[in-house]
């Protein structure tokens, strides 16, 4: 073996015999001696030269004395033949903590060179996936599962091996083991997420339908278990809901660029997994995703983008780009319930575009528990845009036109989908927030609008922590006040943001 020395391998030998190397494999054959020996030209006419066959040439492993994951990222470099394959699959077969060893390899890089060498009767694919799915199997944790599985999703092709060896590692997890590896899978990175999986890597109808059965058939053994608590997912649209970005129709409501006040302590309090479901084209997906982790600290998330045509429209047929985006975010809510059936959804939008529509075809499901919208702002920034009689009409259908998040959370609340202890953290968020970026604003009178909304909703907050003995939040400004809070806001603000 090479590398570290190992214990016994955990493996029965006759396992182990269907794709290890015979010792002959890794030695030069004669030809090779023989080139290796000169300088691969003919000098035989110069003087007598020994041949291959009258000397002794072992092949040189550069992997001797290194640890097996050192010798395994070794071995992995530029271009990966059937002999570094060959000595990989036994390092992996052989090594006593399989757990562990991938963290420590290049697991992407693994699953992307392994090739079955069918000329040479060497199905080193083949017999890598099989190592993982059926000989070692029993000892793969649900991160590694994760690992494996998010690598081959990043090839540009899957092909059926790539995903029936997929649909083999989902079968082999069940109850709420598999509960929880959709759930890492959805959040490891920008290139795995579920709903992906299921559209873009199970090209192949016959084992998408046997995927889908398989979670479908799992989700309901999930809820007739009694001690089983529905998951939350926050489906959120991103620009003027999450983050105020004015690339939808509304006015400068906050300044550009600003997470909205309270948002994220929402989401912590409602210990929520959240799905930015977004207009944004896939080109975007992954600097997006990487912005809103970094922006806004929120740990658990996935990304479900648009079509660029659809964007691109909107400058120029705001009504069309606004029904096609509408299909799209419904087309990407019913792709993402389809792997999530055991758990329960919110969705967060604005009335810029078409989120209000979308929540309206959302409030169908019986799954959705409320849909909550934005009030953009008009050209000024002052007024908001939806007048109260349209507010009730969309009421009427479920779907709640909102000032800001202190009044989604006082809605939540009476619903019961927020404690009371939830309720005071988001309102104290929002004011904080709401203070700290208070010089940003260029509009004094866009800043006391705002401000006065949340007024309006911090004394109905108070009322009831008042009935359950919780002190009460407190603007801490006034609407003439010109000074900020001090520099400790932010980390405040930082504390609340990050959550438990």
């Amino acid at each position: 073996a090479i590398g570290s020395p190992m214990s016994t391998p955990p493996c029965s030998p006759h396992l182990l015999g269907a794709f290890l190397p015979d010792p002959s494999d890794l030695t030069l054959s004669d030809s090779e001696t023989e080139f290796a020996a000169s300088d691969g030209s003919d000098n035989s006419c110069e003087s007598p030269a020994l041949s291959g066959k009258d000397i002794s040439i072992e092949p040189i492993d550069p992997t001797v004395g290194m640890d097996t994951a050192t010798a395994i990222n070794a071995l992995l470099g530029w271009h990966v033949g059937k002999r570094a394959e060959l000595k990989i699959l036994r390092l992996l077969t052989e090594a006593t903590d399989i757990n562990v060893l991938l963290t420590q390899i290049k697991v992407k890089k693994l699953f992307a060179q392994f090739r079955n060498h069918r000329f040479r009767a060497a199905p080193n694919k083949t017999n890598l996936y099989r190592l993982f799915s059926k000989i070692r199997l029993s000892e793969l944790s649900i991160v590694s599962k994760v690992l494996i599985i998010s690598s081959i999703c990043r090839k540009s092709k899957p092909d059926s091996e790539d995903q029936r060896f997929i649909l083999d590692l989902f079968v082999a997890t069940k109850g709420r083991d598999f509960h929880m590896l959709k759930h890492l899978l959805d959040q490891y990175s920008h290139y795995s997420n579920l709903s992906d999986v299921y559209e873009r890597v199970f090209n192949d109808v016959a084992l998408r339908a046997e995927l889908e059965d398989y979670v479908q058939a799992q989700a309901a053994e999930l809820l007739k278990d009694p001690g089983f608590k529905r998951d939350v997912h926050a489906l959120s649209d991103i620009d003027d809901t999450f983050v105020h970005s004015s690339y939808g129709l509304g006015g400068p409501k906050y300044p550009k660029g600003v997470i909205m006040p309270g948002v994220v302590t929402l989401f912590t309090c409602l210990k929520a997994h959240v799905v930015f479901v977004t207009a944004r084209p896939r080109a975007t997906r992954g600097l997006t995703y990487r912005h809103l982790k970094k922006l806004s600290g929120v740990k658990n998330l996935s990304v479900l983008t648009g079509k660029l045509r659809d964007s691109v429209l909107i400058p120029f047929q705001p009504t069309v780009a606004n029904e096609m985006i509408c299909e799209r975010k419904y087309g990407n809510f019913l792709r993402h319930k389809r792997m999530f059936p055991e758990c329960s959804f919110l969705w967060f939008g604005d009335s810029g575009q078409s989120d209000a529509e979308v929540g309206v075809r959302l409030m169908r499901e019986d799954s959705v528990l409320g849909a909550f919208i934005q009030d953009v702002a008009r050209k000024d920034g002052v007024i908001l845009a939806t007048s109260g009689q349209e507010r009730e009409a969309y009421l009427r259908k479920g779907v709640q036109i909102v000032d800001n998040y202190v009044d989604v959370a006082l809605r939540m609340h009476a619903a019961g989908l927020l404690t009371d202890e939830g309720l005071r953290d988001t309102a104290l968020d929002a004011v904080v927030h709401l203070t700290f970026i208070r010089p940003q604003f260029e509009d004094p009178r866009v800043f006391s609008a705002r401000a006065g909304e949340l007024q309006a909703h911090l004394h109905d907050v108070n009322m009831i922590l008042a009935r359950v003995g919780i002190p009460p939040v407190t603007m801490g400004i006034t609407l003439g006040d010109a000074r900020s809070k001090e520099p400790s806001t932010l980390s405040a603000l930082s504390t609340l943001s990050k959550g438990p």
